[in-house]
């Protein structure tokens, strides 16, 4: 009865946990590999240095930036953000590492390992739903050494826990520590039969490539991203692909700009922010019409940052239009970022502030 009720707590942990890593609190990261082509480092979309690329003029105070990145859910904004909430890394949490590595230490028999380990991996599971990284990486680390010398016999409970103390390594800033557990966690997706060819192992090696960015290893970390991007758009492509391989694509296509960005190579990121744009397109209806307008946002956004005002504002009313015909619930962030840049067009003054002030109401 204790493990069944342990694997239930686990199985909503692991599930919360997942959505966090890849709604860019924790995840979302990076990663790496093992052979040439896998030494890659990956991230799912993490509130990462190129943020400030994203997130455009008026940066959005904390409150509403934890709205964005899902981190609070409670706010009253002065006014609308200039990014919409993520969706990439939504879709694909559930078919991500996190998932993944979860669903494999579920379906072993824990019944062997002692209480006090299952009881601090329970609540190290709690202080990472609260948004604690530090105290739930520090229980990490005891139930890791708590196993001693029965950790070759339950691997996928070692897995579990070095997936989910270097996510929580990565939220902090501990991008070393968090590289190192990364690298384990995807030897042991290769070991549990994950090819380099499979969506967690795709989502770890983002993370890795986020890692290797983070810490200053840029060519690995180009490699890394490349190759991520690369491997997602087979997958997207083949003819059994789900919407979850297509948001993997478009999650990897959206770091790779990131780090173009952050190095200024402004055409390569917006070379990837369109194709990202056609990307959103392939979603089955139920996803596209609150993808499309986002990432239109952000490729309305770098072009601003980077002097294309024609194709910045080109690029929000078309976001506008579409989040507006989708009825989608963030249509005041896109109205928003359209009014801001009409509002330095002359000629323009009055649909400005009647743009700023339907998005002013919406967000209510």
């Amino acid at each position: 009865t204790h493990t069944h009720t342990h694997n239930s707590e686990m199985a909503t942990a692991a599930a919360s946990a997942a959505c966090r890593v890849m709604a860019g609190v924790v995840s979302g990261a990076a990663r790496r590999l093992v052979p040439a082509p896998c030494l890659v480092r990956t991230m799912s979309s993490v509130q990462g240095p190129c943020h400030r690329v994203c997130v455009r003029a008026a940066r959005p105070p904390g409150r509403w930036r934890g709205l964005i990145y899902r981190c609070a859910s409670t706010f009253t904004p002065p006014q609308p953000p200039t990014i919409p909430p993520k969706l990439w890394p939504r879709l694909a949490a559930g078919a991500g590492a996190a998932a993944a590595i979860a669903a494999l230490y579920l379906s072993r028999d824990t019944t062997k390992v002692s209480q006090r380990t299952l009881a601090l991996v329970s609540q190290a599971d709690t202080a990472a739903q609260r948004g604690d990284a530090h105290r739930a990486a520090v229980l990490y680390s005891q139930a890791l050494a708590e196993l001693g010398p029965i950790r070759e016999h339950h691997e996928e409970m070692v897995l579990y826990l070095l997936d989910m103390r270097a996510n929580s390594s990565l939220s902090l800033g501990r991008y070393q520590a968090a590289l190192t557990d990364f690298e384990q966690v995807c030897r042991g997706l290769a070991h549990h039969g994950y090819g380099t060819d499979s969506r967690p192992f795709v989502e770890c090696s983002l993370k890795i490539a986020r890692c290797f960015e983070a810490v200053g290893q840029r060519s690995k970390a180009q490699a890394g991203f490349a190759w991520c991007e690369q491997t997602a758009q087979k997958m997207a492509e083949a003819p059994n692909a789900t919407d979850e391989d297509t948001a993997l694509w478009g999650m990897a296509l959206d770091s790779l700009a990131q780090f173009y960005a952050q190095a200024g190579e402004f055409a390569r990121a917006k070379e990837a922010l369109v194709t990202a744009v056609s990307v959103a397109r392939q979603l089955s209806s139920e996803h596209r019409a609150e993808q499309v307008p986002r990432a239109l946002c952000k490729l309305s956004n770098l072009c601003d940052e980077t002097g294309q005002a024609d194709d910045a504002l080109r690029f929000a009313r078309e976001a506008a239009d579409v989040a507006r015909e989708g009825n989608v619930s963030s249509l005041y962030v896109y109205l928003s970022n359209l009014g801001t840049l009409l509002k330095r067009v002359p000629g323009h003054q009055a649909e400005s502030s009647a743009m700023l002030a339907e998005a002013e109401q919406l967000a209510g």
